[in-house]
């Protein structure tokens, strides 16, 4: 029989199973519709282009995601949207792209700025 680990539950049917400790199941789909829709809508840069980016496309890239959710409060709170965009998905794919380049510097190192 197999030694339980620390990260290991025991069901019901007695299988043992690894705990994750994330739920992607709770992700509301329709988010990551929206958020894929903005990553398609990317692709006129070329698929993947954001990958290149350095600090200062991530910065440009930051101060942009906040004129969209500053739209976005904007809209919540006056009920005007003063955008043809989805505000919000913009800024969930900010977030996404920042967190995945801070995971690839912290593997590969930091770039440089030319």
């Amino acid at each position: 029989m197999n030694k339980k680990k620390r990260n290991d539950i025991e069901l019901k049917s007695k299988a043992l199973t690894e705990i994750e400790h994330f739920s992607l199941t709770e992700i509301p789909a329709e988010s990551l519709f929206r958020l894929g829709r903005i990553f398609t809508e990317g692709h006129r840069y070329g698929k993947h282009n954001w990958r290149q980016g350095d600090t200062k496309f991530l910065i440009e890239r930051a101060n942009h995601a906040f004129k969209h959710f500053l739209l976005w409060i904007h809209q919540l709170e006056t009920g005007e949207k003063l955008s043809n965009e989805d505000d919000i998905a913009k800024v969930m794919w900010f977030c996404a792209i920042a967190m995945e380049l801070e995971r690839v510097w912290h593997i590969n190192g930091h770039p440089t700025n030319p």
